[in-house]
């Protein structure tokens, strides 16, 4: 396609968050120039983005993934430095251009753009990082019954001077742009943009053929996913003709609440494919998060056809029309979610 404003974008992206999907939308356009990564080319292979609009720094890449299994190389000075490359790659343009750049790692590269006259944007999957910390912290603190201070990182102070320098930040839901108004950011600088699906995940849709009424609950951190609620809700619940597929961490402190006979947990690694075949194995998805930006897994399990029921800080529930698509509860309500559950 053509590309009658004239102009381009530059992505930088120190992780892969859905910043190839951005890529490959903006390519077809012809709008894309470069896409600055970590990820090595191969791992790009299933987008459709030309090699050419591909710069990788995938010793970065490499050193990343050694630092997740094997050493102990400061993320932070690994960012530092991926900013750093990115800033020192980029030029004045003679065409109008938009550096659209990733929360977290794009502090410099951001400030380098902005002087070399471009429209800057900043890209936040979650809220504003203080409501994260904060309702993590609040949340610990209630299930523990002891004080648990917000933590606290480098990387959350580079954040909110992003935020600050952005002409624009882009953030996936209601629920996030929210976070942002309500410490003093406009609405005009703070733009919903939802997100679609992951292309990587691949939806298996089967007609359901199943024994007894399943229930999914897909989550990774037990605090912020709201994983107490819906093991609570189904403790409550006592269903014993049913069964709670639960794929998510649990601490030690809550194992008490998996010792129930109808719940199925899953503890290893699933690839995209099976990820996507999870889905049919069960009637409704139920994904009651404190904090999410969005919840790719909502949106995923009604791809499937599978009805949902997602707490109010949930983004993807902005999707949801409450009563047909599923049902939106508020948060820390194992009681709604039971209720719910039930009317399935």
């Amino acid at each position: 396609m053509n590309n009658p404003l004239n102009f381009k974008v530059v992505i930088s992206v120190h992780s892969k968050n859905h910043s190839f999907r951005l890529a490959e939308g903006l390519a077809a356009y012809n709008v894309l120039e470069k896409i600055y990564t970590m990820y090595p080319k191969f791992r790009v292979k299933s987008y459709k983005i030309p090699p050419d609009k591909i710069a990788s720094f995938s010793l970065l890449g490499a050193i990343k993934y050694l630092n997740m299994h094997y050493t102990k190389f400061s993320d932070d000075k690994l960012s530092d430095f991926f900013s750093f490359l990115v800033a020192s790659s980029l030029k004045k343009k003679k065409y109008p251009w938009i550096f659209h750049a990733f929360s977290g790692y794009c502090e410099v590269p951001m400030e380098k753009a902005k002087s070399l006259g471009a429209i800057t944007i900043v890209d936040r999957g979650c809220p504003h990082i203080d409501e994260q910390i904060q309702i993590i912290a609040e949340e610990k603190s209630m299930l523990l019954k002891k004080k648990i201070e917000p933590q606290t990182k480098y990387v959350y102070d580079r954040m909110k001077r992003e935020y600050e320098i952005a002409d624009f930040i882009v953030v996936p839901s209601k629920y996030s742009q929210k976070s942002f108004i309500e410490r003093g950011f406009s609405p005009k600088k703070v733009l919903v943009v939802p997100l679609t699906y992951e292309k990587s995940v691949v939806v298996i849709y089967e007609p359901i053929n199943l024994s007894r009424f399943t229930v999914l609950c897909v989550g990774g951190d037990f605090y912020r996913k709201g994983l107490f609620y819906i093991l609570e809700a189904w403790q409550k619940l006592n269903l014993p003709d049913a069964e709670l597929i639960f794929k998510g961490g649990v601490p030690k402190e809550f194992e008490y609440l998996l010792n129930q006979k109808n719940i199925t947990r899953i503890t290893k690694y699933l690839s995209d494919e099976e990820m996507g075949g999870l889905y049919s194995k069960a009637h409704i998805c139920v994904f009651p998060s404190l904090d999410d930006g969005f919840g790719m897994v909502a949106t995923e399990a009604m791809t499937a056809g599978l009805p949902v029921i997602v707490s109010e800080n949930v983004g993807a529930a902005d999707a949801i029309e409450n009563g047909k698509d599923g049902f939106v509860v508020p948060i820390r309500s194992s009681d709604a979610i039971a209720e719910k559950i039930k009317f399935f």
